[in-house]
């Protein structure tokens, strides 16, 4: 599956130490936006602005593209998904609510989408009305990075928590407190996290997409 595959790259890409320094930004730049949570919504931003992306391009437009949002998405997980993501271990507690076999209790064309429907990812396979929890985290991975891949072309930190938001009226921006952690491996242990990183930036706009565990 592709969630697989992706899983291995993300955390080389998380493994990056977060800049305490926030780049000024030129007039003609876009904004500043910070993501918090790669779920399905924190995802289908990103690959809304991939598609803004993609018209520009097409279109030539390159004052268009400069405006574009400057992404930063953060995901306390290891992996993206949210709570349809995948654990490592049967002891793994970052914060995902359902449980491995899990399968949906809606049929799969009540939250198909527009841009990227079931016919264009299983092709002619038949699927039950019913999906598996790992079909729909395929489904919803494979989607967002159909036009690009939306983990490169994006500051995209995993194991990485916002600790605090908060506006900053002097500077007219948010400035969040952002901690990046890994796991305690000592004595096989997987629950506990160490934190590493901690750092504070500047944004000019602030997504919140963490769910009922934020």
């Amino acid at each position: 599956l592709l969630s697989t595959l992706l899983a291995c790259c993300l955390l080389m890409a998380s493994a990056s130490m977060l800049s305490e320094e926030h780049p000024q930004q030129n007039a003609a730049e876009g904004p500043s936006v910070l993501v918090i949570g790669l779920g399905p919504a924190g995802l289908s931003f990103l690959h809304a602005v991939a598609n803004k992306r993609k018209q520009l391009q097409e279109a030539g437009d390159f004052e268009g593209l400069q405006a574009l949002p400057r992404v930063t998405a953060v995901e306390r997980a290891s992996t993206p998904g949210g709570i349809w993501r995948e654990h490592k271990n049967k002891g793994d507690n970052e914060y995902r609510n359902m449980y491995g076999d899990l399968w949906t209790n809606h049929p799969k064309e009540t939250f198909e989408y527009p841009d990227y429907t079931l016919a264009d990812h299983f092709g002619d396979k038949e699927f039950p009305t019913f999906l598996r929890r790992e079909h729909v985290l395929d489904y919803i991975l494979t989607r967002v990075t159909s036009v690009e891949n939306v983990f490169e072309t994006n500051n995209v930190y995993f194991q990485t928590e916002a600790k605090n938001v908060s506006y900053n009226k002097r500077k007219g921006q948010f400035v969040a407190t952002l901690n990046q952690w890994e796991e305690d491996q000592s004595a096989g242990n997987t629950n506990s996290k160490t934190w590493t990183t901690s750092s504070t930036l500047y944004f000019d706009k602030i997504i919140w997409n963490g769910g009922w565990n934020g």
